[in-house]
């Protein structure tokens, strides 16, 4: 048996948002208490807001290697009256779902949402939380990639800063023609994931023009350009339709790379291309 007191491989803070509700909800409550004349509510709701504060700090999703265990008060109160389940074994993980979250009107305008599910149990991750990165990697990395979708599998393949990162900006085309395809697909998906969605486009399209006949290269242009429609424009969602045509065409005996473009026409709601796919895959 797992020892709970060991020191784990990640931990990461999970479920605040309910917390910052509750206490927001408590802050607007005392202050109804307040004014319809009942100071001692009003002090427990005012006194409840900083608690709530401070418990959601200690709301966490553990990984030890064997199983995903959550934490915290909240999950304490949704086993014992919910029923709910805290503890996964990662055998039993059926599916991770990683998800762009745009945010208009921040300076990041994006964040990744992870949401591992399975028997039962289901937690909530998001980028902007500290330990996102290596805590889903982790997991992704013990997991059978089969449950991954393309996003957890994007994460656990180019999540890592390439080599080309920290000059990306000064290299004009002239110079990346030096560089190998594979190291500019590499940056060119690492840029898609970290929202640098120029810096990526730039990549891919010199990658492109040194793999042509590429398909897994094409699938990734394919998401690559859906997300950058949701972006920029919707008429990029023509050129995500056309890149995966065309991996789908020469991907003639790539299970696996077939099931992957098949998901990216669901994204598209493209289901009557996704079924001919997903029946070629299971031909």
């Amino acid at each position: 048996m797992t020892d709970l007191n060991a020191q784990p491989y990640h931990r990461i803070q999970t479920e605040q948002g309910r917390y910052y509700f509750a206490a927001g909800l408590a802050l607007m409550l005392s202050s109804v208490a307040f004014r319809l004349g009942a100071p001692a509510a009003g002090v427990t709701l005012l006194a409840a807001f900083p608690l709530l504060l401070v418990l959601a700090r200690y709301e966490v999703l553990v990984f030890d290697g064997t199983h995903l265990r959550r934490r915290g008060p909240y999950a304490w109160w949704q086993a014992r009256m919910l029923g709910g389940t805290t503890s996964l074994p990662l055998a039993q993980l059926e599916l991770s779902i990683t998800e762009v979250v745009h945010l208009p009107l921040t300076l990041a305008r994006y964040r990744f949402r992870t949401i591992l599910v399975g028997n039962g149990f289901e937690a909530v991750l998001f980028s902007n939380t500290a330990g996102y990165a290596p805590f889903v990697t982790a997991v992704f990395s013990a997991v059978d990639e089969s449950k991954l979708d393309f996003h957890s599998r994007a994460w656990l393949q180019y999540g890592a800063p390439p080599p080309l990162t920290a000059i990306a900006d000064a290299l004009d085309d002239q110079h990346l023609a030096q560089f190998p395809a594979a190291l500019l697909r590499r940056t060119a998906n690492h840029f898609t994931l970290t929202g640098r969605l120029r810096l990526a486009q730039r990549y891919f399209r010199q990658a492109y023009g040194r793999d042509r006949g590429n398909p897994h290269l094409l699938c990734e242009m394919g998401y690559f350009f859906r997300r950058f429609a949701l972006a920029e424009h919707p008429r990029w969602q023509l050129r995500a339709a056309a890149c995966l045509r065309l991996a789908a065409r020469l991907a003639r005996h790539e299970p696996h790379l077939l099931e992957r473009i098949g998901e990216a026409y669901c994204e598209l709601f493209d289901f009557a291309r996704a079924e001919r796919v997903f029946g070629r895959r299971w031909s």
